[in-house]
């Protein structure tokens, strides 16, 4: 198991956290929709802060900075896929 200190980020709206986007093409517009939960258990874990940064100045929220170890990110990230996949079967 990796011990190291390793950085994630949330990307939080009030209550709410970041769980995915899709981007459609409706009558030639493109669209896109955000997914949120109530928790940070099933919520997307960026790895790069940048990018985190950029999807929180779209949305209006704020970054929560995560200390973990890389097991605890990949185990987010399994979490959050199971969770966007039953999602995306609806």
């Amino acid at each position: 198991m990796d011990k190291n200190t390793y950085w994630y980020y949330f990307l939080n709206l009030g209550k709410m956290y970041y769980a995915g986007g899709t981007d459609t093409n409706y009558q030639g517009e493109r669209h896109t929709t955000f997914e949120f939960v109530n928790g940070n258990s099933f919520a997307y874990p960026f790895s790069d802060r940048d990018i985190a940064q950029q999807f929180a100045d779209e949305c209006g929220g704020n970054l929560v900075t995560v200390k973990g170890t890389f097991d605890e990110f990949v185990a987010q990230g399994k979490r959050w896929g199971k969770y966007i996949e039953e999602v995306r079967k609806k």
